[in-house]
C-alpha cells in the first residue's frame, strides 16, 4: 500500500508543478519530468510489487471487448465525419511532431495502464475498492492538462467541466474497472486509441468539443456495459435474471398503474398541459439572470391577461415567427392602431430587441428557473445543429 500511495502522490506532485510553472518550462516538463516522474513511479512499483497475484480467467475476451471499444471509437470517428464534415486535425502535423506527441503521450499512456494494473492486481480485496477510486481520480488529475489554460486565461467553468473532466473521469473509471479482472494489453488498447487517435489521426469530425466528450462518454459506456455482459459468468446472469422475474412477480397491479400516472403527467408536464410548464434556455441572451443550460419554469398567460399580468421588468416567453424568445420588458409602446406593445432586451445583449413584442405573441412569464438540468437539451444541440 506504502509503495502505491508514493506513486500516486509523485504523479499529483508532477502535475501540480506543470499547473504553476512558467511557460517557457512547458517542453521541458512534457518532454523531460514527466516521463521521468512516470518511469520512476513505475519502478518502484515493480520493485516492491510482485507479479500480478490474481489470475486472469478471461484473458482473451477483455482483450477483444476492449478491441471493440477501440474500433467503437473509431467507427464513431468516421459516421460523425460522414455527417458533419471532417476537419483538419492541427495535432498530427509533420512525422517529426507525431514522433515527439508519441513520445510525450504514448509512453505516458503505456506507462499509467502498467502501474493501473499492477496497483490494483496487487492489492488485497477489502482494499481494492478505495485504491480504485484514489486511481481513478489521481489519473483523470493527471491527465487534466487543460486546467492550465482555465488557471491562466480563465474560461467557461461549465464547459471545462463536460468539455474536458467528465470524459476523463469516465475513460479512466471504466479503464479502472477493466484493470480489476482484465489482461494489461486490453487496458493499453484502449487508452492508446482514445489517448493517441487526435495524434495520428490527419483529420476529426467537424463538431465541438463538448459535443465529442458527450459521444466519448456514451462510447464509454457502451464498451462498459458490453464488457460487463462478456465477462460475466452466465450462470451468474441466469441467476440474476432471476432474481429480477420474482421481483417484478411480487409487484402489484398498483405500482404499475402509480408508475404509470407518474410518466403520463410527466410527459403531459413537458408538452405544456399545465398551467406550468418548463422551458430549456439554449443562449447566453438573458446570462447574469438566467444562464443557458438552466430550465426555466413559466407560467402560462392567457391572451386575454397579458395586459394586466405583464409588467416592466418581467422576464416573459414569446414566439416571434417559428422561434421561442425569453427576455426581458423594458418598456411598454403603443402601435398606430393604439395597441400596446413591450419592447424587450436580452440582460445580456447590450441594445434593445429590433422588433416589439405584441400581446397576442406572449406565451407566458418566468418564475423560477433550476441552472445546469437542461445541459443534456444543449449536448443535443451542439451534436445535431
Amino acid at each position: 500500500m506504502k509503495t502505491g500511495i508514493f506513486a500516486l502522490t509523485l504523479l499529483l506532485a508532477t502535475q501540480t508543478a506543470f499547473l504553476l510553472i512558467p511557460s517557457a518550462l512547458i517542453l521541458t516538463y512534457t518532454h523531460g519530468l514527466r516521463p521521468f516522474a512516470y518511469t520512476t513511479a513505475l519502478i518502484a512499483v515493480v520493485v516492491f510489487y510482485s507479479m500480478d497475484k490474481h489470475p486472469i480467467p478471461k484473458k482473451r475476451v477483455s482483450i477483444i471487448m476492449c478491441g471493440f471499444g477501440a474500433g467503437l471509437y473509431l467507427l464513431a470517428v468516421l459516421v460523425l465525419g460522414v455527417l458533419f464534415g471532417f476537419a483538419n486535425n492541427r495535432m498530427a502535423g509533420s512525422l517529426s511532431n507525431i514522433a515527439s506527441q508519441l513520445w510525450t503521450i504514448g509512453s505516458v499512456a503505456v506507462m499509467s495502464e502498467v502501474l493501473r494494473h499492477r496497483l490494483i492486481k496487487n492489492t488485497p480485496k477489502y482494499y481494492r475498492l478505495y485504491i480504485a477510486v484514489a486511481i481513478t481520480l489521481v489519473f483523470t488529475f493527471v491527465q487534466f492538462d487543460a486546467l492550465r489554460g482555465f488557471i491562466h486565461f480563465g474560461g467557461s467553468p461549465s464547459t471545462l467541466f463536460f468539455g474536458s473532466i467528465a470524459p476523463l473521469l469516465a475513460l479512466n473509471a471504466v479503464l479502472t474497472y477493466i484493470a480489476h479482472d482484465g489482461a494489461l494489453s486490453a487496458l493499453v488498447l484502449l487508452r492508446a486509441v482514445y489517448s493517441l487517435a487526435v495524434v495520428f489521426l490527419p483529420v476529426l469530425p467537424n463538431i465541438s468539443g463538448v459535443a465529442w466528450a458527450v459521444v466519448e462518454c456514451a462510447m464509454l459506456l457502451i464498451t462498459l456495459t458490453a464488457y460487463r455482459y462478456a465477462m460475466t459468468d452466465q450462470r451468474g446472469q441466469l441467476a440474476i435474471a432471476e432474481k429480477r422475474r420474482e421481483k417484478y412477480r411480487r409487484k402489484s397491479i398498483i405500482s404499475y398503474m402509480v408508475t404509470a400516472g407518474l410518466v403520463l403527467v410527466l410527459i403531459a408536464f413537458n408538452l405544456r398541459a399545465f398551467p406550468i410548464f418548463p422551458v430549456v434556455v439554449l443562449t447566453d441572451s438573458m446570462a447574469g439572470a438566467v444562464d443557458s443550460g438552466s430550465i426555466v419554469f413559466v407560467e402560462r398567460v392567457q391572451p386575454a391577461n397579458v395586459l394586466t399580468s405583464v409588467g416592466i421588468g418581467d422576464v416573459i416567453l414569446y414566439r416571434q415567427g417559428s422561434i421561442e424568445i425569453m427576455h426581458r420588458v423594458i418598456e411598454f409602446d403603443y402601435t398606430i392602431a393604439g395597441e400596446r406593445v413591450f419592447i424587450t432586451q436580452g440582460d445580456n445583449n447590450p441594445t434593445a430587441d429590433y422588433r416589439p413584442v405584441e400581446m397576442g405573441q406572449v406565451l407566458g412569464i418566468s418564475r423560477s428557473y433550476i441552472p445546469y438540468l437542461g445541459y443534456p437539451a444543449l449536448w443535443l444541440r451542439m451534436i445535431f445543429r
